[in-house]
């Protein structure tokens, strides 16, 4: 999975966290991630399989978004965005 795919699905749950009415400073924090993970020029895949600990020197990434970076890379998806699409649906993004 590239930079450019994680940073998209962790902008979509910021999205959808956004949808929820979820606390403001959480929402944001998703974006900022987003961003981070799309300035890199480090592979972040391949960081997160061989040393997920170098993730948190990447600002913005906090123990949180680096484990969900994690599940992304190891499953394509991460429970809280399963989560908020059995919430809302997918097409909800699109609006």
């Amino acid at each position: 999975m590239d930079n450019i795919t994680l940073a998209r699905l962790i902008d979509e749950t910021a999205a959808l966290l956004e949808i929820d009415a979820a606390d403001p400073f959480r929402v944001r924090s998703y974006r900022r991630a987003a961003e981070a993970i799309e300035q890199q020029t480090t592979n972040l895949a391949a960081l997160a399989e061989s040393d997920p600990k170098a993730l948190l020197a990447i600002p913005g990434i906090g123990k949180t978004m680096a484990a969900n970076i994690q599940d992304l890379v190891a499953t394509g998806t991460m429970p809280l965005r399963e989560q908020l699409l059995t919430r809302y649906k997918a097409s909800m993004l699109e609006l």
